[in-house]
């Protein structure tokens, strides 16, 4: 398979290099005014403050590191190294501060910083910028989270985020404060990845990705959370850009000020499948006869600051298509999608602030099979349809009660309307409804969240969640615990305990039998899962951008979906697939655990080079109806992820890169195929007794990548490029094992042996 991103063409008008930034306060999102920010710049100082409004800007020289440090005689300090500002495009940055837990008798700017590069217990803090850096990630924000310790990189066909041994289906996503709908291309019901990532990455802002412990506004969710955030369009002057790209389409972008007196912006983008527009020009770059179809319309408008708050408007919009013909049959997959959402911000005061977000989705998945007679006409042979409706509703009210002391109140709301309908053409040519079935439910949350600062060392967080859920009428209590202590300056350790709760996947949940006289739903009573994990992390900044972490964690699963007769099946294994398998009369009896230690070690970009290492050993355990002690289908043993690149720069304006990143990892279990039934029924049968009992060689891939970019000292414009190599080495990993009806004989299917990815930029 070869994938071409071909080139990138960006026009703005008087386009310069800058860092624009924005300073708040953590607690009430109010900008900070007066705070000291000092640049550090190819070994020059520079001092500026932020203006009323938080926000400061400094014209750059081109493709330079920055270190930023940020002082303020009521605020603790922050550090943030290696900030990287490319060619002639903007660096957007936001930069959250925590009151101190003390006031200070004189008015002496301290030097107490420290950095937010990597949050305690919840994960780490996402700059989009870090998704360009990695070869092989194919700009996907979810393929990028693989490379963070804990997570499995995801295979070749899905980008599904498996954190810590758990189900992909325990994920939250979330944008611009609401809960959303799975935001990928070829996704299905009940499913958080997709084979297609439906977000642009050039729209992206300061985002967060958690794991393990929560905190408050996180619910209905086991695994962890993507908190993604839209950044904003330019306030100053109107910038359009359009790009071919094999990864993201054919795309266009704009953004620009809506009034300049409300510093209000709007950003937009529209991508296209590059792959299927080439196809339809008769050039078939991958070699292979099913070529994906996909569309995504990405918005963001910030209204700006009024005297009555912030508004916000964001969504985004796709669709996607895919056949695959297999002689005279051909399969067609299609997925829908649409997320459009309002959120709200107002200061009551200065010292609360009141927060609220509106989130209509809307995601529908589609797959037919059919029967071609001739060129212009198909028989329908099976017909599958699912759709899901979902309104959410988030809001908090959260108050500084003192310096040391802010208070948390949120509410959250999720009304669900699920559609499922099924057929298929009986031998006897008869068209057989197999299934028409609607629900609706609604899952009630709240949470009370208090943060205390014993001392400017130590600092505290008590949360206690409930949750409702009247489809099945169970009312949870969520306690939540987390201590952060600072022994000195550089090193903090933290320990927290955290229990969540969550409502099992739609085509579990809403599994319908019809009968003679009604419809049934025999899982309707379906406890919510359980989970309850503990995590020690200890975490060491240094002066010279090194940051390194060591997690240990220990979580319980309780309530799972199992079957009532012994077996091996447990919904804890559940959520990589492209189609859900439905299972009914099914009783929350199943166990589980995760349990692991994770070290990573990052080096920030300076001295021109930057690396990562991050390093899991995990054990992933559950137990079915059968009793059983087995390894779940995410149990990969050992995880390590290795990212090296340096930069080579010259006098004329020009960068050289290289950069590597190999992921080796245990092979995942699979339940293996029974061969002698298959041959019987000439069909493949797997050998459930045997499930999970072995796994696949471990997995192994080298990514490689060449860089350069490059901007004259006169004009407007900037070009980079780049090739990656993807596994390199050409390994081979197993993908799947197979039963092959005509040969009878199991096979083995791999992923891809060796694929180049270009891609070139240019900016004006």
């Amino acid at each position: 398979m070869l994938s071409l991103s071909f080139l990138v063409i960006t026009k703005a008008h008087l386009q310069s290099t800058e860092l624009i930034g924005t300073i708040r306060d953590k607690v009430t999102q109010g900008p900070i005014a007066g705070v000291h920010v000092k640049l550090l710049i190819a070994g020059e100082e520079q001092l500026i403050l932020s203006d009323e409004r938080g926000h400061f800007n400094w014209p750059t020289k081109f493709d330079v590191s920055i270190d930023i440090e940020v002082s303020h005689v009521s605020y603790m300090g922050q550090q943030i190294k290696g900030l990287q500002v490319k060619t002639t495009s903007s660096q957007h940055i936001l930069i959250e501060l925590e009151m101190k837990a003390q006031s200070l008798g004189t008015f002496e700017v301290t030097t107490n910083t420290r950095q937010e590069l990597i949050q305690p217990i919840a994960g780490k803090r996402f700059d989009p910028g870090e998704i360009g850096k990695v070869p092989g990630n194919r700009n996907d924000i979810a393929r990028m989270a693989g490379n963070f310790a804990g997570v499995m990189p995801a295979d070749i066909r899905r980008n599904d985020i498996i954190i810590r041994g758990n189900s992909p289906s325990g994920l939250l996503w979330r944008l611009g404060g609401g809960n959303i709908v799975n935001p990928n291309h070829f996704s299905s019901l009940g499913s958080t990845g997709g084979a297609v990532s439906a977000i642009n990455p050039t729209m992206l802002g300061i985002s967060k990705f958690y794991i393990g412990a929560f905190p408050g506004e996180l619910g209905n969710l086991s695994s962890g959370a993507f908190d993604l955030q839209f950044r904003d369009g330019n306030t100053q002057k109107w910038k359009s850009s359009i790009a071919l790209g094999g990864s993201s389409g054919l795309e266009a972008n704009v953004e620009g000020p809506i009034a300049n007196n409300q510093k209000s912006s709007i950003l937009f983008g529209y991508r296209y499948s590059f792959l299927d527009a080439m196809d339809r020009l008769g050039l078939n770059l991958t070699g292979l006869s099913a070529q994906p179809q996909y569309q995504d319309f990405s918005y963001h408008l910030n209204l700006g600051s009024m005297k009555w708050g912030t508004l916000h408007a964001f969504g985004i919009l796709g669709n996607a298509k895919i056949e695959f013909p297999d002689g005279k049959n051909r399969g067609i997959s299609t997925s829908g999608l649409s997320i459009n959402g309002i959120a709200f911000q107002y200061n009551p005061g200065k010292t609360k602030l009141l927060s609220s977000t509106v989130v209509i989705n809307n995601l529908n998945s589609t797959y037919r099979k059919e029967l071609r007679t001739d060129r212009e006409t198909a028989a329908l042979l099976y017909n599958l349809q699912e759709k899901e409706q979902k309104i959410s509703w988030n809001t908090f009210f959260r108050q500084r009660i003192r310096p040391n002391s802010n208070l948390e109140l949120g509410m959250q709301l999720d009304y669900t309307q699920v559609n499922f309908k099924n057929g298929k053409l009986l031998p006897s040519s008869i068209w057989e409804d197999q299934r028409d079935a609607a629900a609706g439910s609604i899952l009630w949350q709240s949470y009370l969240q208090w943060e205390y600062n014993w001392t400017p060392k130590l600092k505290s967080t008590t949360c206690v969640r409930s949750m409702y859920w009247d489809w099945n009428q169970h009312w949870v209590w969520e306690p939540r615990l987390n201590f952060l202590w600072r022994p000195g300056k550089g090193h903090q350790v933290a320990l927290a305990y955290a229990m969540q709760h969550q409502a099992l996947a739609s085509p579990i949940a809403f599994a319908s039998i019809q009968s003679n006289t009604s419809l049934q739903w025999p899982n309707k009573m379906l406890p919510l899962l359980e989970s309850q994990t503990w995590a020690l992390d200890y975490l060491s900044l240094s002066k010279q951008n090194w940051n390194i972490k060591l997690s240990t964690y220990h979580q319980f699963l309780n309530r799972a979906a199992i079957e009532q007769s012994p077996t091996h099946y447990s919904s804890l294994n559940l959520g990589n697939q492209f189609r859900y398998t439905a299972r009914d009369s099914l009783q929350g009896k199943g166990k589980g655990f995760n349990q692991g230690i994770e070290l990573s070690i990052e080096k920030r970009f300076s001295d021109k080079y930057y690396s990562t290492l991050a390093v899991t050993l995990m054990d992933s355990k559950y137990r079915g109806s059968d009793g059983l002690l087995r390894n779940t289908a995410f149990n990969n043993r050992f995880i390590l992820n290795l990212t090296i690149g340096k930069e080579w720069k010259n006098e004329k304006r020009r960068v050289w890169s290289l950069g590597l990143h190999t992921i080796w990892a245990g092979g995942a279990y699979y339940i293996p195929i029974d061969l002698e039934r298959s041959k019987l029924n000439a069909d493949e049968v797997l050998d459930f007794k045997n499930a999970y009992q072995n796994h696949f060689p471990n997995v192994f891939r080298m990514d490689v990548r060449i860089g350069y970019r490059t901007a004259p000292k006169k004009g407007n414009w900037g070009l980079e490029s780049y090739i990656d190599f993807l596994n390199t080495t050409a390994h081979i990993n197993p993908l799947a094992v197979r039963y092959d009806i005509k040969t009878q004989k199991i096979y083995t299917e791999h992923q891809i042996r060796f694929m180049p990815d270009v891609n070139i930029r240019m900016s004006f």
